[in-house]
């Protein structure tokens, strides 16, 4: 009875929705040879057989290139030369009013890489809408007049995909086309065994993260920083959101670049604004976790793919460890923290085969993305042959973060390897890229055998987790402190030094000379980070403080050296997230961990604010109990000071710890309310 009950309503239900999606224009592709006047860009076969239309997707002839790989094939680029903006496009003169259709459906065999195509139109009168370049390739943003939709790759079964168009069309519509994502790499096959225009229920609205409300952001008390710039660059977070998901392979929400790049993902942008978001929204930097696995899972090798689900050798500097890492100790989630540390291992274990170390140094080789000293690497279209600093030292501490959370889940064989990993790499590290005459670590050529001595600010990058030795941090910090070098004591660290040949002041949009010179919060909270680890929290408060004032209501891409005016994009995802981290996690050294069972709160003041009461009110603990955290601090010198905390809702379990960085004072507290004075 309850059988038959159920029966009919899903019945019920997919008769009305077959009656409201009604069909005003299609095409069956059932005649052999007969393409019923669309369009087949050349090298994508066309042929129309067994009741379907078949295409290709065939890679250029030099599918082994860099260029290939960060890029796709210029084929599927839009061309100025080019009549039409598609792989495939309709014939012109459809003359559909807008008012009457609000859906593209297809029905399609997709036994290729392609996760996501962009539908196009023009109205009469119109041409194609694009986004093109100087040199007539798109940018990176979707072009103008299209849709992007998505679909499953390398399904052995037919699926319907719809591409909803309410409100987007207007006038009449006189040719629709299809175009890949301009991330995508193409391989495989695709069939289309029906397109039709016509009406249909209108788009489900997704729900969208709050990173952004009065409930979850936090409020500040810190003087020259507004609580008004303080919540923009949440804002900015919320901005970057993709919610229309899945996205190139991704199939949770995720934050973009932002700024005019789009609704695309990128491992090294999506795994930094996981860093601020997390403060507000732990539920969102869980599901990014899990997209980042969806990813994994398209792909071969345990690679994090640069630009969605493809075949190659290519990634990004991986921050992702230390976002998983944070994510999976923060989460009561048992499940997914095994699936984060899965996660971890399986693209920790990548970038430690022979695709990306030198068996010869035991160093980690790159071009093109996997490093951010783009702009110094000789040739990023070449085989990888240079063994960057910032790379090197991005994958030691991933490989230190992948023991912790092993040893964490109790896998000790685990955490024994990567930790020998670590020394390995760190052993690398210092014999082959430190230069002791010049008291710097420099990239290596491991083709030639020599350092590369270009200066850059990622010479500092092994003071994280001590990869550095004593002596060697005591050489950096005398560069470190040099205004003539990296700027210290005007703005934040210039990203090249800037008496170095190669330093450039890089303005307007971005390009890869930014990487010479321009100011980061990306390679800035870097050295912070080393230096606190290193044990310099002064010089780590100092700088902090300059990154956060800089960045204060200005979270561009970059800034310029000279002015600290901003470059690039002006409403950039990672500088944001980086301005958030450096107030609550080294200005307020705010630290949770639910693995250990610790809050631990260590404040990094300069000395400009000695003296000054600094407070953040109703912070979010993810402990599931709705519990926030509010501390007032006043330090008056660097071994003294008074630090208030209070915690509303349900306590965290396990202790609290409050320190000075440096003082070698602390105290261990767990109540509601309480003061801890330092002298």
């Amino acid at each position: 009875m309850h059988r038959s009950l159920v029966l009919s309503v899903c019945m019920l239900i997919a008769v009305t929705s077959l009656a409201e999606a009604e069909a005003i224009r299609r095409w069956d592709f059932n005649n052999v040879d007969d393409r019923e006047g669309w369009e087949v860009s050349p090298s994508a076969r066309g042929v129309v057989m067994g009741g379907a239309l078949w295409l290709t997707l065939a890679p250029f002839p030099r599918v082994s290139t860099r260029y290939y790989e960060g890029f796709g094939d210029p084929l599927f680029y839009i061309k100025k030369s080019e009549r039409n903006n598609n792989i495939i496009s309709s014939h012109s003169g459809l003359n559909i009013p807008a008012r009457e259709v609000t859906q593209v459906r297809l029905r399609v065999l997709n036994l290729s890489s392609i996760t996501d195509f962009f539908l196009m139109w023009r109205a009469s009168g119109q041409n194609w809408g694009s986004n093109e370049g100087n040199d007539g390739f798109s940018l990176l943003s979707a072009p103008t007049q299209s849709k992007r939709c998505t679909l499953r790759p390398d399904l052995k079964q037919w699926q319907e995909v719809t591409c909803f168009m309410d409100g987007r069309w207007q006038g009449t519509i006189d040719q629709i086309g299809i175009r890949l994502s301009d991330m995508a790499v193409p391989r495989g096959d695709l069939w289309i065994d029906w397109i039709e225009i016509g009406q249909g229920p209108p788009q489900p609205t997704p729900t969208r993260p709050d990173v952004v409300s009065e409930h979850v952001v936090p409020k500040v008390t810190i003087p020259g920083i507004s609580q008004t710039g303080f919540v923009d660059a949440f804002k900015v977070l919320d901005e970057a959101l993709i919610i229309d998901v899945p996205v190139d392979g991704f199939t949770y929400p995720v934050m973009g670049p932002g700024g005019y790049y789009g609704e695309h993902w990128w491992p090294l942008d999506s795994s930094i604004t996981v860093v601020g978001a997390q403060w507000v929204n732990q539920t969102f930097a869980e599901g990014v976790m899990r997209g980042f696995r969806a990813v994994q899972d398209l792909g071969l090798d345990g690679r994090i793919e640069n630009f969605g689900p493809l075949i190659g050798d290519l990634s990004q500097t991986p921050r992702f460890f230390e976002a998983a890492y944070d994510v999976a100790r923060r989460t009561d989630d048992s499940a997914l923290r095994i699936e984060i540390y899965d996660t971890m291992q399986r693209y920790l274990d990548w970038w430690l085969s022979p695709v990306k170390r030198d068996p010869k140094t035991g160093l980690i080789v790159a071009s093109c993305e996997d490093c951010e000293t783009l702009g110094e690497l000789p040739e990023w279209k070449a085989p990888p042959f240079v063994a960057p600093i910032d790379l090197n030292v991005a994958v030691a501490t991933g490989a230190e973060r992948t023991a912790r959370l092993a040893d964490d889940l109790g896998v000790p064989e685990a955490a024994h390897r990567y930790r020998e990993t670590f020394q390995e790499l760190s052993g690398a590290i210092n014999a082959l890229l430190w230069n002791e005459e010049d008291g710097v670590y420099y990239n290596y050529d491991v083709t030639e055998g020599h350092p590369r001595r270009h200066l850059i600010v990622s010479t500092f990058d092994p003071l994280r987790d001590r990869i550095a030795s004593t002596s060697q941090r005591d050489r950096l910090i005398k560069k470190l402190l040099d205004p003539k070098e990296f700027n210290w004591g005007k703005y934040p660290l210039t990203s090249m030094s800037m008496g170095d040949s190669a330093y450039v002041e890089a303005k307007g949009k971005y390009d890869l000379p930014a990487w010479n010179g321009d100011v980061w919060t990306y390679r800035n909270m870097e050295v912070v980070k080393g230096l606190e680890e290193s044990g310099r929290p002064d010089l780590a408060a100092e700088l902090n403080w300059a990154t956060i004032k800089e960045f204060h209501e200005n979270y561009h891409e970059f800034l310029l050296p000279s002015t600290g005016a901003g470059g690039g994009t002006d409403r950039y995802a990672w500088s944001a997230s980086q301005y958030i981290e450096a107030i609550i996690e080294h200005l307020f050294g705010i630290n949770f961990d639910r693995i250990h069972r610790r809050l631990r709160v260590t404040p990094h003041v300069p000395a400009e604010l000695y003296g000054h009461d600094l407070a953040i009110e109703g912070l979010m603990l993810p402990t599931g109990h709705d519990t926030r955290l509010s501390i007032r601090v006043n330090q008056s010198s660097m071994t003294s000071a008074i630090i208030r905390i209070s915690i509303d809702g349900s306590l965290p379990e396990g202790d609290l710890f409050v320190e000075i960085p440096g003082s070698g004072e602390r105290r261990v507290i767990m109540r509601h309310s309480f003061t801890a004075s330092f002298y």
